[in-house]
């Protein structure tokens, strides 16, 4: 028998076009992320995008020390653009993930022609391309990329990878590259400002140093220096957190228990008690990677109380096998290590001892999990590249086929809020919060009868949840249940006492039923909760206005205005006070003010006509009051109103 002919090995053509590559993740990126764009704002979208007032105005981009100022100004710049249209933010956020699976390619492909001493050949590029191909479809990514307010998740991410390959690139270069140092910091800054889950990049360069850079000439006092700014600059974290107008009037123990306190989400879980739960936690995460099956938006999972409990023990163990496999790796294989290590490391912010209120969500293994894929396939290449490249190929296109379509499914859920809530309750029919949020979404809906039953339910399950019996209550004043209505509120208050929203809203009741006086007390105690609540001050001011104590009023008015200068209702307000106070050339900068934020606010012309047919000005008064009439398109008793003044003032009624 004659020799056995050697397999001719795949060759891959001399390097990638980075172009090629790029389009690639750019087309797969929109045809599995397809159904998304037209996604309506779900469940924080609101409170950061579309209900906060700040978006409105240029005052978010000056304010450097906000708490997570990039990812907040990149949202203020999107709705410049198209306001709260959805598509330029789903635009926006895909291009971030393919931004990211294009810069997880490039850095990767070094990393590993560095660890093999050898210049990037066909399987340094093969093995990069699979990591970023499976990192770009995988639907854990779903949560980061579709969530349009998880932008904080990718961008932050797109800052660390630019930081890590900067400061990578800067250490490998000869003579170096201090340029590629200065772009690593300014990088990582822009990071710590868009997500605090990136304060450890510093704890990736101390890996890069020990684990890639072992054998370089550089001294540990040199490479201490080169660490230290990335270490000096964590500190626009906490600063971020604290009010740096009153730092100087504060003593050290003061602003040190400050920053403990905004280090914890919440006071009702202990750090030891979050620590051990995320034992169990990292674990679902690795299930999660390795078979993404029975996602969730939420999770509700239950904090454990002890160690010792099987699960929690049972989850260390294996998370320490993990770690002591990558540090016996660590020699031979420093790839699979510094996945490890990458995996570990972008989770200890968000799974250590810093309690959040909820255990897990998808959307905090966006960064972490590009570590573990590039371990899984390191460890998958060096298998079957035994046997045959070519089963190694078509694995990972196997996989990333499955991963795709399973993305694309996926992504179906976040349709819209019954959509995404629903399957949620599919997964978890006890999880009080997704019952509560389904009838949320079914109130913002006006189906009252679907949304009441939700939140029943959800009551039901848990009545210690006050969220759900303000929520109810709002659906019984809409089916014109007052009575029901009032019960939930004071409900809610009982349940939580600094429950600001349901004064506010049980106050808004008692108003329109001209029980001033309970409003006006009910409005009092919510302001002793919180003195700068912007709808609190505005009802107040009304009020004020209403008792003819026109000084109170617009004090009260103006602090409205200075957290929210362009809410409609404060200015409305605003106007009709000063009509009333007989201001009327101030009462019509408002009323104009409020037509620049809102073309379709017809009702302004009327009091614009007023104000000019108070100050004698018949020409304007006519001219307004017809552009409110012919634009009014029910006969209200303005517009009635407007007639007869028209009417008197010999103005034509067509």
């Amino acid at each position: 028998m004659g020799k056995k002919k050697k397999k001719a090995p795949i060759v891959i053509k001399k390097d990638y076009s980075m172009l090629a590559v790029l389009g690639i993740f750019s087309v797969l990126t929109f045809i599995i992320y397809s159904n998304t764009f037209s996604s309506p704002f779900v469940l924080d979208d609101f409170k950061v995008i579309a209900e906060n007032s700040a978006m409105q105005t240029n005052a978010i981009f000056t304010n450097v020390n906000l708490h997570r100022y990039v990812g907040t100004a990149s949202f203020a710049l999107n709705y410049r653009i198209s306001k709260l249209n959805t598509f330029s933010y789903h635009l926006t956020n895909s291009i971030i993930h393919i931004l990211n699976a294009f810069l997880v390619f490039v850095l990767f492909r070094k990393i590993y022609a560095y660890v093999r001493n050898e210049p990037i050949n066909n399987s340094t590029n093969l093995i990069s391309f699979a990591i970023a191909l499976i990192f770009l479809v995988h639907p854990i990514q779903t949560q980061a990329v579709t969530y349009i307010v998880q932008r904080y998740t990718s961008l932050a991410a797109l800052f660390a990878l630019v930081s890590l390959l900067s400061y990578f690139h800067f250490r490998t270069s000869a003579p170096p590259r201090y340029i590629f140092f200065c772009i690593s910091v300014v990088s990582a800054l822009l990071a710590y400002k868009t997500k605090e889950n990136t304060a450890t990049i510093l704890l990736m360069l101390i890996v890069m140093e020990l684990l890639l850079f072992k054998g370089t000439t550089l001294s540990v006092k040199k490479r201490i220096v080169l660490v230290l700014p990335f270490v000096l600059l964590v500190a626009v974290i906490p600063a971020a957190f604290l009010n740096l107008h009153q730092m100087a009037e504060k003593s050290l123990s003061s602003l040190m228990s400050e920053l403990k306190e905004s280090s914890m989400e919440t006071p009702q879980i202990s750090r030891s008690q979050y620590l051990v739960t995320e034992m169990s936690v990292i674990v679902l995460y690795m299930r999660l990677l390795v078979l993404p099956m029975h996602q969730s938006m939420h999770y509700l999972y239950p904090f454990t109380h002890s160690f010792f409990q099987l699960k929690t023990f049972l989850s260390f163990c294996l998370i320490m096998a993990v770690l002591v496999s990558a540090v016996i790796l660590a020699k031979k294989y420093k790839e699979i290590s510094f996945g490890i290590g990458w995996f570990f490391i972008f989770l200890l912010v968000e799974s250590s001892i810093i309690p959040i209120q909820d255990a897990v969500f998808e959307h905090r293994l966006y960064l972490p999990s590009i570590g573990f894929i590039s371990a899984g396939v390191v460890i998958l290449f060096q298998i079957l590249r035994k046997f045959n490249i070519r089963i190694f190929l078509g694995v990972i296109v196997l996989i990333s086929v499955l991963l795709s379509a399973a993305t694309y499914v996926r992504n179906e859920v976040w349709h819209d809020e019954i959509t995404l809530w629903k399957s949620v309750l599919a997964r978890f029919p006890q999880n009080y919060i997704a019952h509560s949020s389904l009838g949320s979404g079914y109130a913002k809906m006006k189906k009252w009868d679907e949304a009441i039953k939700e939140l029943n339910v959800a009551i039901k399950i848990n009545p210690e949840f006050a969220p759900s019996y303000n929520n109810l209550a709002i659906s019984y004043t809409y089916t014109n249940r007052s009575e029901d209505a009032m019960k939930s509120y004071h409900k809610a208050i009982e349940v939580r006492p600094d429950y600001v929203k349901a004064y506010y809203n049980l106050a808004s009741l008692y108003y329109q039923q001209r029980n001033l006086q309970e409003a006006f007390l009910l409005l009092n105690r919510a302001k002793t909760f919180n003195d700068k609540h912007p709808m609190v001050n505005n009802q107040l001011g009304r009020l004020y206005c209403q008792m003819g104590n026109y000084e109170k009023s617009f004090a009260l008015l103006n602090e409205a205005l200075s957290v929210e200068p362009d809410n409609t209702n404060i200015h409305y307000n605003m106007g009709i006070c000063f009509m009333k106070s007989g201001k009327t050339h101030e009462a019509r900068s408002h009323f104009f003010e409020i037509l620049e934020l809102d073309t379709h606010d017809y009702e302004c012309y009327y009091f614009i006509g007023l104000s000019y047919e108070k100050e004698k000005n018949v020409a304007e008064a006519v001219n307004y009051y017809r552009l409110f009439i012919s634009k009014s398109p029910d006969e209200t008793a303005n517009v009635r109103d407007a007639k007869s003044r028209l009417s008197a003032l010999g103005g034509l009624v067509k």
